[in-house]
């Protein structure tokens, strides 16, 4: 389940990357997202990195930190203490 959710917010971000480049960009939705991410990432012990101060630059960073995150997560190394 939290694997499915993450690979759903890495495609989205990557989505929203796109948007930008094409100007069809989109705050709310990218306010969304971010908080989408930083929840899951909050639920983490130890927390991971999470940029303070998010903006479109930082779309690809977080798709990459929530997948080492997740892996992170699969190998013991990190514990979700979220709702899967």
């Amino acid at each position: 389940m939290l694997s499915s959710r993450v690979q759903e917010l890495m495609t989205k971000g990557y989505a929203l990357s796109n948007k930008f480049r094409f100007r069809q960009w989109n705050e709310d939705e990218f306010e969304k997202w971010i908080d989408s991410c930083y929840d899951i990432i909050a639920a983490c012990k130890p927390e991971p990195y999470f940029p303070c101060f998010p903006d479109y630059r930082h779309i690809e960073e977080i798709a990459m930190i929530l997948m080492h995150t997740l892996r992170k997560i699969s190998k013991g190394e990190i514990e979700y203490q979220g709702l899967f």
